[in-house]
């Protein structure tokens, strides 16, 4: 592209030496700012007081009230930062004391003959009364010096003495300036309760009718009253109002074309060392600037005559900065800081250039000024388009520098969004610097191709973000309009403070207890109401106590409430403290504001397809939460510690606060609260809600209690440190619950002297419970609401191992119901669920007195249980419950029991109460009287023993059926014996999977007797015997013999079956096959044991015998009755 700056080429080395700060001299009138109180006495103070034609009428009007008896004396003069207020009010002061020969000429004879005596007030944070009062003690001779004014009567009675003293003095009257007046305006505003607006009141009373002894009041300010009062409650604004309206106000803002002659004159160039071409640039772009309308309805005359005076500052961007310095500069930066300050990117900066290669400070030098030194001070929206703007250009970097210059300028343009000053193709003609207009019209359309700059049509120009549809500013006064003025303000107030919370830290430290107050704020026209309704938590979390703050509406309010606070015939709860604070006016505007905004953000329908304009609403939003949080903070001091604003109740009577701060004063109050909780500083365990981690580690840890409470350590490996053990350490060792004594490890209850860990309160609550409840069952919701309690107040996380502990303690005297049914035993899983739903589990304190105690010597003594000074009830149960849940389930299921022992195993598994099991259950299953214990110490172990034995009983009959199965009167272990060895030489022959399956098993010779047996029993029922209920039984029996049978068929089919056998067996094995005449065939193979043989011999010679005796014929019998035997089998 062509070149961004104008280039010149001067053959004078004169001017080749030159920079352009060399030709600026700068008016040292602009260089600092004027203090009235300190240059009134200064003759030279006013000189090079540059006077325009806004000056001059100002002082005309001011002129009005030296008038004889004019009622025009009291004035407010209002203006921005920097607009040259006080230098007028200075001039005005020397006029009054008859020093117009310091003022410049074009303003002596304005106010002219007069003789008054000028009192400067600097204005401060801090009554009116009091600044007026010292100014004028300290300034007016012969007033007795002394304590200043507390009331407004104080100082009229002050002011009246001047007067005299002034006329004593030959003086006409007292002029008073009162310099920096809005300081007051905000003390007034942070603190209804003065009197500053009956102060002013009065004071311009005073000056309207001072007659013919003039008393003329100046006020200075930087914005409207109604600005600084806007914060304040409708009736007190309209004070304020009427207030305003007692003074006459001259509105302090200089014309444009006034503001270009002051600059003009602040940088005071040598015109005459400038090249002719910058002069003549100057002149043209100022000419174009006025015909555009920038400089407004101005005559172009003047200021293109003033324009070459205002280098290096291009005339396009006088009006951009005065309108950036406006806005973003207030209180920051004034015009005539910027033109003599050194900042960086300033104007004094840019001027070291040479002026052999001329450039103007045009709009991209403005822009890398106000990044330098003003983003920061932008809020709001105009801080939103700002990030905008700067991101785009910021990842422009790779662009063309001409288009970054091209950039800036149309962001700064965007950034004023003022009408009269879009980013329009001809604007940018001219502030760019471009001769060439395609070659700009080319880099516009170059951008706009890549979604950097957008058109708004040629009228509304250029933008570095899409159009934005929604003003949010209208949409904003739109907002105040339907909502109008809040009918209860507080409550408005009230409705968008955001929750906060307090801990009470050093309870923390000491005792590892995280406690939290909530912190509520009400109108404290609510007070009442919440102590009939009581508070209840904003989150579902319930806190450990409140901060009740009550917002009064006013002084009145405010003082009916301190006396119902003092006077409270039903305080609230010991874990809420009060605080009423001042009428919190500060808040009200801050509050209205967001309510505003969001309002916006709920009913602006069009902000749906504005993504920028959602952005800068939310930023809007996010900003005026802020300051409303800030404003509460600076009210009550919660985080900060100054709470001067507040006076704190507990109980019905003042609370002092402690020096550190209201967390202090909780701490305290927790200790006096929770003075028996429980000392744990184990950040696994004691917490309200518990990590997953800490949790599965407590689980552990209750397992360990439950089942190893008489190892060290409870049987933890401590070669680790897995996090179990460090529970375990900081409150089970250290507490000294797990302790060592008699030659044991157990688990106890901690004794007063010992009591470290401060558990021996909680677990004695559950302890009273129980008893005071003895024989009732508890839930256990409800002893862990008594543990939350005061003096208590364990933590949830806390709740599970305190219980564990106090059943691992007292587990002789206690009962656990998991669903209606007794448990003798809690652990680690049953924990599990009784955190998660503990309204399921129940504990009972289970005692022994009158007859029962001579059943229970007589039970314990059936059981072989040691006698005791103490006897428990749950001594007896617990082995009887642990019994019948130990035995094998078929146990508990068979019916061939006697009806006694069916009885009692019935009460033993249905028992609820270990009182009635023992007491009514088993004496009435057992078939005996209560008082009738020598019969019930004889049955009871019989029946015991009966059910115990049912099991083993089954085996036995598991036995006996193979035996019969396989046709043999040996013993089950001879009989064995002999299969091992005929299944392992027929098991190899066998193909039919079920037969060859039952042999393996028959032929296992690595198992026990009693696996063999269960093995067996198992596999034929497919069902663990164990496990079985009666009808399994019948199915073994009936599976039994019919793959004997199939196996003893296989062995007579098979001929190698004698041989595969061994010798010694084979001498004992017989293969008989017997064929009928029809063809019909019967072979069996016999088998006889060992321990048969002497028998088989015996039958053999005495069937010999017969055989011989009755030769065919007894043998044709004998044959026969082997047939039909072995037809029947």
């Amino acid at each position: 592209m062509g070149q961004t700056q104008d280039q010149f080429v001067n053959a004078d080395p004169v001017i080749k030496r030159s920079t352009a700060s060399s030709l600026i001299r700068l008016n040292s009138r602009f260089r600092r700012s004027v203090q009235i109180e300190l240059d009134l006495h200064d003759k030279t103070s006013t000189d090079g007081y540059v006077t325009t034609d806004f000056i001059r009428h100002c002082f005309k009007r001011i002129n009005t009230s030296f008038n004889q008896n004019s009622v025009q004396r009291a004035w407010r003069i209002t203006g921005d930062y920097g607009s040259g207020k006080s230098a007028f009010a200075l001039a005005v002061a020397k006029a009054a004391a008859g020093r117009e020969a310091e003022l410049p000429a074009e303003l002596q004879g304005i106010i002219s003959g007069q003789n008054l005596l000028p009192v400067i007030v600097t204005g401060d944070r801090e009554p009116l009364a009091k600044g007026i009062g010292r100014a004028l003690i300290s300034q007016i001779e012969g007033l007795k010096k002394g304590v200043l004014p507390e009331t407004t009567e104080d100082l009229l009675t002050l002011l009246e003495q001047s007067r005299q003293i002034a006329t004593q003095n030959e003086k006409a009257g007292i002029l008073l300036v009162l310099d920096e007046l809005g300081k007051n305006l905000e003390y007034s505003t942070f603190n209804p309760l003065s009197s500053d607006v009956y102060c002013l009141q009065r004071l311009a009373e005073t000056a309207s009718r001072s007659e013919d002894r003039p008393f003329i009041l100046l006020g200075i300010l930087h914005q409207g009253i109604a600005s600084y009062t806007a914060s304040l409650d409708a009736a007190t604004r309209r004070e304020w109002d009427k207030v305003a309206g007692r003074f006459d106000e001259i509105i302090f803002t200089h014309p444009i074309e006034q503001t270009v002659l002051l600059c003009s004159e602040a940088l005071n160039i040598d015109v005459d060392g400038l090249p002719s071409k910058i002069i003549q640039e100057s002149r043209e772009a100022m000419q174009w600037a006025v015909r555009s309308g920038i400089y407004g309805t101005t005559s172009a005359e003047t200021l293109v005559e003033l324009a070459p005076r205002l280098f290096p500052l291009h005339p396009t961007v006088l009006p951009p900065l005065l309108n950036l310095l406006r806005r973003f500069a207030q209180n920051e930066r004034s015009l005539f800081g910027f033109l003599s300050g050194y900042e960086p990117r300033s104007l004094q900066d840019f001027s070291s250039i040479c002026l052999t290669e001329p450039k103007f400070f045009r709009l991209a030098n403005l822009y890398d000024y106000v990044k330098e030194n003003l983003a920061h001070t932008m809020t709001n929206g105009r801080a939103t388009h700002w990030r905008i703007i700067e991101t785009v250009i910021r990842q422009s970097q790779d662009i063309e520098a001409e288009h970054t210059t091209l950039l800036k300028s149309i962001g700064i343009l965007n950034l004023i969004d003022d009408d009269s000053l879009l980013a329009t193709q001809d604007i940018l003609i001219k502030a760019v610097g471009l001769r060439q207009p395609k070659k700009l019209k080319s880099a516009l359309q170059h951008l706009e191709s890549q979604h950097v700059l957008y058109e708004r049509g040629s009228v509304r120009g250029y933008c570095l973000w899409p159009h934005t549809s929604v003003h949010l500013a209208d949409c904003f006064e739109n907002a105040r309009l339907q909502l109008g003025e809040p009918t209860n303000s507080m409550r408005m107030v009230v409705s968008l403070l955001s929750p906060q919370t307090i801990v009470a830290r050093r309870h923390y430290v000491e005792t590892g207890n995280l406690r939290h107050f909530e912190v509520q704020f009400h109108p404290a026209s609510e007070y009442e109401r919440l102590c009939t309704a009581g508070i209840k938590p904003t989150t579902g979390l319930e806190p450990d106590g409140y901060i009740l703050v009550l917002l009064p509406e006013n002084d009145r309010e405010s003082i009916v409430i301190t006396e119902k606070l003092n006077n409270s015939s039903a305080p609230l709860s010991s874990k809420i403290v009060v605080g009423l604070t001042r009428p919190p006016v500060e808040l009200i505007s801050a509050a209205n504001d967001l309510r505003c905004w969001k309002w916006v953000s709920e009913n602006v329908m069009e902000l749906a397809g504005d993504q920028f304009a959602r952005q800068e609403l939310n930023s809007q939003i996010i900003n005026a939460k802020d300051l409303l949080d800030n404003r509460l903070e600076k009210l009550t001091g919660l985080n900060s510690g100054d709470m001067a604003s507040i006076n704190w109740f507990w109980q019905g009577k003042p609370f002092q606060v402690d020096a550190n701060g209201i967390g202090a004063s909780l701490s305290a109050l927790c200790d006096n609260i929770y003075s028996e909780c429980p000392i744990v500083t184990n950040e696994l365990i004691n917490r309200r809600i518990t990590s997953s981690a800490a949790s599965r580690a407590r689980t552990l840890l209750i397992e360990a209690i439950s089942t190893y409470p008489d190892k060290p350590f409870l049987g933890m490996d401590t070669t680790k440190n897995p996090p179990e053990l460090a529970i375990y350490l900081s409150v089970l060792l250290t507490g000294n619950v797990h302790t060592f004594n008699q030659d044991k490890w157990s688990i106890v209850i901690p004794t007063e002297q010992n009591d470290i860990g401060r558990l021996r309160p909680a677990l004695l609550t559950i302890d009273k419970l129980l008893k005071d409840n003895d024989g009732q069952r508890i839930d256990i919701p409800r002893i862990f609401v008594e543990l939350r309690k005061e003096p208590i107040g364990a933590r949830d996380g806390m709740l599970p191992l305190l219980l564990a502990i106090y059943l691992a303690a007292c587990w002789h005297q206690t009962a656990a119901y998991e669903n209606g049914t007794y448990r003798h035993r809690l652990g680690g899983e049953e924990f599990k669920r009784l955190i998660k739903e503990p309204e399921h589990f129940e504990l009972q304190h289970c005692s022994i007195v009158g007859v029962r105690l001579e059943l229970f010597h007589s039970l314990s003594t059936v059981l072989g249980l040691t006698p005791s000074d103490s006897p428990e009830v749950l001594d007896l149960v617990r082995p009887l419950v642990k019994f019948v849940a130990e035995v094998p389930e078929y146990s508990r299921n068979t019916k061939k029991l006697s009806t006694e022992a069916l009885a009692l195993r019935k009460c033993l598994l249905e028992a609820r109460e270990p009182g009635k099991l023992v007491f009514t259950d088993i004496p009435i299953a057992v078939g005996v009287s209560i008082d009738d214990y020598d019969t019930l110490a004889s049955k009871l172990p019989k029946l015991i023993a009966e059910i115990q034995t049912s099991y083993d009983m089954l085996l036995n009959r598991v036995a006996s059926a193979i035996t019969d199965s396989f046709e043999t009167h040996v013993s089950i272990e001879e009989l064995r014996s002999e299969l091992i060895a005929r299944c392992a030489a027929i098991s190899n022959k066998l193909a039919e999977e079920e037969l060859k399956s039952f042999v393996l098993r028959l032929g296992d010779a690595h198992l026990n007797h009693r696996q063999w047996l269960e093995s067996l029993a198992n596999h034929l029922s497919r069902k663990s015997a164990a496990r079985w209920n009666d009808n399994d039984e019948d199915t073994f029996h009936q599976r039994l013999g019919v793959l004997a049978k199939r196996m003893l068929r296989a062995e007579a089919a098979n001929s190698d079956f004698i041989g595969d056998i061994g010798i010694q067996d084979a001498e004992r094995v017989v293969r008989l096959a017997l064929t009928k005449p029809n063809g019909i065939e019967s072979t069996r193979m016999l088998h006889w044991s060992e321990s048969e043989e002497e028998q088989v011999t015996q039958l053999e010679t005495q069937i010999t015998n017969l055989i011989q005796e009755h030769g065919r014929a007894g043998l044709s019998a004998a044959v026969r009755a082997i047939w039909n035997q072995f037809q029947k089998s």
